[in-house]
């Protein structure tokens, strides 16, 4: 329980990081060309729902979620290799 309130925290707040780092027309062209040739049957997946137990359990636990969403304010993401030439290639975080 706590993993998942600090991992639910840590991805709220890098929500608006990884939005900003949307790729250009053309790669993802390349990546969805790529996607469907070596992965062909991939689907997308849907996500489990909370349940009122676990609802209930969060709510008696300490704020992990607030940890993990002030952790995430201090990520930096970065694109990967062969992204923009202004972007460094890698996700490193600052304490």
């Amino acid at each position: 329980m706590r993993a998942d309130s600090y991992c639910e925290g840590f991805v709220l707040a890098l929500r608006g990081k990884v939005q900003a780092l949307t790729l250009p027309e053309d790669e993802r062209k390349l990546l969805d060309g790529y996607m469907h040739k070596h992965h062909p049957d991939l689907k997308n997946a849907k996500c489990a729902r909370d349940d009122d137990k676990a609802e209930k359990e969060r709510a008696q636990q300490p704020d992990y979620r607030y940890q993990g969403y002030c952790d995430g304010q201090n990520a930096t993401l970065h694109h990967a290799v062969e992204g923009s030439t202004h972007r460094p290639a890698s996700l490193e975080y600052q304490a």
